[in-house]
Formats: C-alpha cells, sequence, structure tokens
C-alpha cells in the first residue's frame, strides 16, 4: 500500500477532527482543492506550495511563511494572516473578503480581480501588487504601502479613499516628484497621469500607456521606454540622456526644452530637431533657454551664440568648443560644467554659480563674470582680457 500523500495526509486527519497544523513544514506541497476551513496554520512554512481553489475560511494563518505560493482562486474569507508573509505569491481571483492581513507582506503579488472586501490592511506591504480589478470596497488600508502597485480603471477602491494619490500607478496616479528610479513597469495604464518631476532614472517602462500623461521636467535619464504609448504626453523639459525612446509612440508629443543627447534613442525616422528639444542636432543659436533644466548634457561644439540661459541649470554639463559669444548666463548653475575651449567672448555670466568648472583654453575675452562663484575653477590658458570679475568669491 503506497504512502499518502502529505495532502492526503492532511486532508484526512483534518475530517478527522484534527484543526491544529501550527508550524507544519509543507514547502512546495501540492494542497490545491483542498477544504480545511477553520484550520491553525499558524507560522506554517509553505513556500512554494499549491493551494489553488482551496478553502481556508476563517483558518488562522497568523506569521506563515508562504513566499511564492499560489492561492489563485482560494477560499480564505475571514481568516487571519496577520504577519504573513506571501512575497512574490499569486492570488489572482483570491477570495480575501473580511480577512485580516495586518502587516503581512504582499510584494509583487498580482491580485487580479481578488476580492478585498471588508479586509483588515493595516500596515500591510502591498508595493509592486497587481491590483488590476480587485475589490478593495470597505477595506482598511491605514499606513497600507502601496508603492508603485499597479491599478486599473476597474480597480474599486474604499469610499473616501483616492487610490490616485495613494502611491499606486494608474490611470489618473498622481505622483508628482516621485522616486521611482530603476522601477520595472510593465503594462502599467497611466493613462492622464500626473507625473511632474517624477525620478525614474534607469527605470524600464514596457508596453505602458502614458496617453496624455503629464510628464513635465521628468528625469528618465538612462530610461528603457519599450513599446510604450507616449501619444499626446507632455514631457516638456524632462530629462532624457541616454534614454531609450526607440519604440515607443511619440505622435503628438510635447518634447519642449526635453534633453537628450548622443546616447538617446528615438523612433525611426523622428525628427527630433522639430521638437524644441534641446540636444547635439538642435539649433540653439539665440533661442530663449532661460531656466532650463540641462544637467549633465553634452552640447560639445554647440552654437549657442546669443541664447538666453539666465537661470538655466548646467551643472555638471559639456560644453567643449561651444560658441557661447554674446549669450546670457546670469544666475545660472554651472558647478562642475566642462567650458574647455569654449567661445565665451562678451558673455554674461554674472551672479552665477562657476564652481569647479574647467575653462582651460577659453576664450572669456570682455566676459561678465561680476558676483560669481568661481572657486575652485580653472583658467587655465584662459583668454581674460578686459574680463569683469568684480565682486567674485575665488
Amino acid at each position: 500500500m503506497s504512502k499518502p500523500s502529505r495532502r492526503e495526509r492532511i486532508q484526512e486527519e483534518f475530517e478527522s477532527g484534527k484543526t491544529d497544523f501550527a508550524g507544519e513544514r509543507l514547502h512546495g506541497t501540492r494542497l490545491d482543492g483542498v477544504r480545511l476551513p477553520g484550520v491553525n496554520l499558524q507560522e506554517a512554512r509553505l513556500t512554494g506550495a499549491n493551494l489553488q481553489k482551496a478553502v481556508l475560511t476563517g483558518a488562522n494563518l497568523r506569521g506563515v511563511r508562504a513566499r511564492a505560493a499560489d492561492l489563485s482562486g482560494a477560499d480564505v474569507s475571514a481568516a487571519v494572516l496577520d504577519g504573513g508573509d506571501f512575497n512574490r505569491a499569486k492570488a489572482d481571483e483570491t477570495n480575501l473578503r473580511g480577512a485580516s492581513l495586518v502587516e503581512s507582506n504582499w510584494y509583487l503579488v498580482p491580485m487580479t480581480k481578488a476580492d478585498l472586501r471588508d479586509a483588515h490592511l493595516q500596515r500591510a506591504q502591498l508595493r509592486r501588487c497587481l491590483l488590476d480589478g480587485a475589490d478593495l470596497r470597505g477595506a482598511q488600508l491605514t499606513d497600507c504601502v502601496l508603492r508603485q502597485a499597479r491599478y486599473t480603471q476597474d480597480t474599486q477602491w474604499p469610499e473616501g479613499f483616492d487610490g490616485t494619490r495613494s502611491g499606486a500607478l494608474g490611470p489618473g496616479a498622481v505622483a508628482t516628484g516621485a522616486w521611482h528610479k530603476r522601477a520595472i513597469l510593465i503594462q502599467y495604464d497611466l493613462r492622464g497621469a500626473k507625473l511632474e518631476g517624477i525620478r525614474l532614472q534607469g527605470a524600464f517602462l514596457v508596453q505602458c500607456d502614458l496617453r496624455e500623461a503629464d510628464l513635465t521636467g521628468a528625469n528618465l535619464r538612462g530610461a528603457h521606454i519599450l513599446d510604450s504609448d507616449l501619444r499626446g504626453a507632455n514631457l516638456s523639459g524632462a530629462i532624457l540622456q541616454g534614454a531609450d525612446l526607440q519604440s515607443a509612440h511619440l505622435t503628438d508629443t510635447l518634447l519642449e526644452r526635453a534633453s537628450y543627447d548622443a546616447r538617446t534613442r528615438w523612433p525611426r525616422r523622428f525628427e527630433v530637431s522639430a521638437t524644441g528639444a534641446i540636444g547635439p542636432a538642435t539649433k540653439l543659436k539665440e533661442r530663449d533657454l532661460s531656466g532650463a533644466k540641462l544637467p549633465g548634457l553634452d552640447l560639445s561644439g554647440c552654437d549657442l551664440s546669443g541664447a538666453n540661459l539666465q537661470g538655466a541649470v548646467l551643472s555638471r554639463a559639456t560644453l567643449r568648443g561651444a560658441d557661447l559669444r554674446g549669450a546670457v548666463l546670469s544666475g545660472v548653475r554651472a558647478d562642475g560644467c566642462d567650458f574647455v575651449k569654449a567661445l565665451l567672448a562678451n558673455t554674461q555670466m554674472d551672479h552665477a554659480n562657476l564652481r569647479r568648472c574647467l575653462f582651460t583654453g577659453a576664450d572669456l575675452s570682455h566676459a561678465d563674470l561680476r558676483f560669481s562663484d568661481l572657486r575652485k575653477a580653472d583658467f587655465t590658458g584662459a583668454d581674460l582680457t578686459g574680463t569683469n570679475t568684480e565682486g567674485v568669491r575665488k
């Protein structure tokens, strides 16, 4: 006679009246479809276990370790899961209605169409959860962490709870100035989202819908925007150095004053020079760039003569050999900027931050440097004929 499986043993023992399985080691065990209402599995080890369509209504699952477990379609309503670890588990269409999930961890868990009505989620970690179509009506979300959780138009939130400002990302989300460096966002619906100044350096945005989204001043340096829809989006003033936009849809995308460099990849036949963006292929002569944010941008050899860069941010930018004759750089923040062999004759650079700048071999004849900060700047071999240095800090 073959030895019964752990699943069969637990089901038989439960049906015989045993309900206490606290601390059981059930790593990777197939428990799909088991019926264990009210069972005590406190602090059980369920890592990688298959609990699909299991019935665990009213169960005690406090402190369970269920990383990568599959609870898809399971009925865990009214159960207690406080302090449980469900990191990278699966909970699509799981019934968690009325369950207590206080201080539990659901990092990166797909919870599509999960029933979380009246659930207790105080201080729970739902970071990067996929809440597509989930029902959270009546749920308690005090101090619940929803950072980068994905929601959709049919996700239902508790009455009075503003999901767009919760840290979760979805249609109409408000994430102004949020920090999502190196985030991985796959198939996020961010139509009409307010993402001004969002920081997405090195992030991956794959098949995301960003139509009509506001990304004004967003930092997308080195971001990979793959097969994403940016039609009608506003990227004015965005930082796009090193960004991969080759497969992005950019019809009617606003790029005025967005900065890019030679590493930025654009869609085939995309005419970046006609967008108002600022970069190596752009005509910048006599252009109004006042207040533009161009940190770290490489504009070596560019013609910026007569341009207005008053109050612009050029920190750590490279302007080697650039023509800035007659340009206005009053109040510019250019600390660490490379002006080697640049043409700066008759340039207004008063009240500017020029600390640690390299002016080696540059032509600064008759330039106005009054009251600028020149500490640790290098003027080796520079032409300073007639340069006004009144009140400078050295």
